[in-house]
């Protein structure tokens, strides 16, 4: 049930991704980054390696930091899934 609500939270991050109109060419590239680590995510069959998780929530937090000043829901967002990675024990 917790895999399933992840998933859930991670597609709505890349909704909110994907509705982000960065002006800044380096935010444009990092939102990129992320909605392909996404898809992996979400894409990969069977069960999702620890690690990967880890290294996905490592990548969230720095996003975050990122986008905070600038880009409040998307910050928002990205809380959301460290929240439940986090709730995960990841």
């Amino acid at each position: 049930m917790k895999k399933q609500r992840l998933h859930k939270t991670i597609k709505e991050l890349r909704a909110e991704l994907k509705k982000t109109k960065p002006a800044d060419d380096n935010v444009r590239k990092h939102i990129q980054l992320l909605l392909h680590e996404i898809d992996a995510l979400i894409d990969e069959p069977g069960e999702i390696p620890l690690h990967r998780y880890q290294q996905f929530l490592e990548r969230l937090r720095e996003s975050a930091r990122h986008f905070e000043a600038s880009h409040l829901s998307l910050t928002s967002a990205v809380g959301r899934v460290v929240d439940a990675l986090s709730n995960m024990g990841i």
